[in-house]
């Protein structure tokens, strides 16, 4: 994930948005076969794994910051 962040930074992007929620079970959308006994990662174990990556990626310096969706658009809107 932060080889990936790092080359898409060297080629101009700015912005990238990850949505952090785990397959169902016999969902192979990415890799096409998962052996039947593969675990898959809770929707909290899988955000806090992205989170990690991404605050490591931010001390690294391949991150500029790390925000999400609700502070970054609804927070201080007023409606």
């Amino acid at each position: 994930l932060k080889a990936y962040m790092d080359f898409v930074r060297r080629r101009g992007f700015i912005a990238a948005h990850i949505w952090a929620c785990p397959p169902l079970k016999g969902d192979d959308y990415i890799l096409y076969c998962h052996p039947p006994d593969q675990k898959v990662p809770k929707d909290e174990r899988l955000r806090k794994w992205y989170m990690s990556m991404l605050h490591d990626a931010e001390k690294e310096g391949i991150v500029t910051s790390v925000t999400n969706i609700y502070d970054e658009y609804l927070k201080n809107t007023e409606n």
